[in-house]
């Protein structure tokens, strides 16, 4: 058995009972389909034989479309396997969850996380009700339930606001910028770059500025942990190549639960006996090699020591998976270079003036110091 680690992105179902404005599989999937036990069993067996550890995020689609009884078997499935280490999660928007759902999926310590795009979250998703309610139900039971707000064109005036309803809530949360898709709504949503700027460095200070703050923006805390520890851990800030598989409901192998052309596929779960096979394939080396290519070309950037070159689903909706330059580049470069200096200062700073600052970036910076 290898002793490697890896992380599976696992979608068994392209159906979704929402429709979000920004939501890929509205442009390239076709909303059908659910993964038969067949397939997972295989998934399982070229997996778990082979890895000591293994992270498995349902996602979709809407995971919980498949129902609490495909989750029951899939877990029984897990057990099968000896000696090796398998940790749940789920990302749904959580309208589907019952009271039996979250008892099941908190009993058995499944990670759990939705999305909510703050005070304008009607206008891009749709039923925060339920949302919410769903969010609750976890919450209830004890365990944590993070939220992800996709930032747009809609609600970037509105980020402050946004800030305050998830602190009213107690909510954490964390920013995922739109990046432009081919999508009827994507003229109401894509972003101009340094307005993007503006609008999160006004965000950033705010927070940074809040000494009653008593919710994560991991958006902002990543920045700190790289500061403080040297510390990634969100997978567009490494190369995630080699670590990170995307598996559909129909067994096909893809980089991530992002899209891509089928050119960049790894093939399908039937194709190979051990998955860590899959990155001898001709999707994954094409991949690699045009990945390689733009982290070569961003080495002199002053953002890369943190991003690493950045996501390769961005760089392909961007400028092409082998180039760097578009607005992400744009603005992370901008976003870092304001935090990353205002961060160090506070480091470097004596402790008379960290009452003016948010607890949790005091805490962060004065402990690592003991």
């Amino acid at each position: 058995m290898s002793s490697e680690r890896i992380n599976l992105l696992v979608m068994p179902t392209d159906i979704c009972n929402m429709n979000c404005l920004y939501c890929f599989h509205e442009s390239y999937h076709e909303k059908e389909g659910k993964m038969s036990f067949a397939t997972l069993q295989k998934l399982y067996e070229i997996t778990f034989k082979h890895y000591s550890e293994v992270a498995i995020i349902w996602h979709g689609g809407e995971p919980l479309v498949m129902g609490l009884d495909f989750y029951k078997k899939a877990l029984e499935m897990q057990k099968q396997f000896c000696g090796v280490k398998v940790r749940n999660s789920i990302q749904s928007n959580l309208t589907l969850l019952t009271d039996k759902f979250a008892d099941f999926l908190c009993k058995n310590d499944f990670g759990v996380s939705t999305s909510f795009d703050g005070c304008k979250n009607d206008e891009t998703r749709g039923n925060s009700e339920e949302i919410l309610k769903g969010r609750e139900k976890i919450i209830a039971r004890k365990k944590n339930c993070g939220v992800i707000m996709v930032l747009s064109k809609i609600n970037i005036d509105s980020l402050i606001e946004s800030y305050e309803y998830f602190k009213s809530k107690n909510i954490n949360f964390t920013i995922n910028p739109y990046s432009s898709i081919p999508s009827p709504a994507d003229e109401r949503l894509k972003l101009d770059a340094d307005y993007t700027v503006k609008k999160i460095l006004e965000l950033f200070e705010y927070w940074l500025h809040d000494t009653s703050c008593k919710i994560r923006i991991s958006y902002f805390e990543r920045f700190l942990d790289f500061v403080v520890y040297q510390k990634k851990d969100l997978c567009v800030y490494n190369s995630c190549l080699g670590k990170w598989m995307g598996i559909r409901y129909d067994g096909t192998i893809m980089p991530c639960n992002r899209w891509l052309p089928a050119e960049y596929s790894y093939g399908n779960v039937w194709d190979y006996e051990d998955l860590s096979q899959a990155f001898e394939s001709s999707g994954f080396k094409k991949l690699i090699s045009e990945a390689i290519e733009r982290r070569y070309k961003c080495q002199s950037c002053i953002a890369f020591p943190l991003c690493s070159g950045g996501c390769n689903n961005a760089a392909f909706n961007e400028n092409g998976i082998a180039n760097n330059g578009g607005k992400t580049c744009i603005m992370m470069k901008a976003i870092y270079q304001h935090i990353i200096e205002v961060f160090k200062n506070i480091q470097a700073a004596s402790p008379e003036n960290d009452c003016n600052y948010n607890p949790r970036v005091i805490s962060e910076i004065r402990n690592s110091k003991q």
